[in-house]
């Protein structure tokens, strides 16, 4: 099961560019550099619609497939650990609207259920930022740096 979704998420994307990595049980997450918030849509979209045609076939009958997304675009500034809360918190909305959706986080704090979808070409976009986020170790709040006292010079 879990080669087959694979198999359907990448079907489409640019090979050495575009990622794909399990991110627990049933979630994955997909990484689309330099594609802009529409595009990405459009992407999730296709996937969606890729999953709800296939099917694999079992003992007991075909076993369905469907598939949610959440989106969110990196803003350049924020840490990963909060981009993926993003697309995580997307991902859910679409989920409680009845699954097999995609929902959008802008980043302005609403999150949005998309009933459209399209196909999407994934051809760079000029407006997003190259995909390059900060990473550090936990998830813990930096702590502001101690003030030093500035070295007193004698003439």
């Amino acid at each position: 099961m879990l080669r087959r979704t694979v198999g359907l998420l990448t079907h489409g994307l640019r090979e050495d560019v575009d990622l794909v990595g399990r991110f627990g049980g049933e979630e994955f997450v997909l990484v689309l550099p330099h594609v802009g918030v529409g595009e990405a849509v459009g992407v999730a979209s296709r996937m969606r619609e890729l999953l709800a045609r296939a099917d694999v076939d079992h003992v007991d009958g075909p076993i369905r497939f469907s598939g949610s997304f959440g989106v969110a675009a990196w803003d350049g500034r924020e840490t990963m650990d909060r981009l993926l809360s993003r697309a995580d918190a997307a991902l859910y909305r679409a989920k409680a609207a009845g699954r097999n959706r995609v929902a959008l986080d802008e980043g302005y704090g609403e999150i949005h259920v998309l009933d459209h979808g399209g196909e999407a070409p994934l051809q760079p976009s000029g407006e997003v930022q190259p995909f390059t986020p900060t990473t550090r170790q936990g998830t813990a709040p930096r702590r502001p740096r101690r003030a030093t006292a500035p070295a007193l010079r004698q003439p």
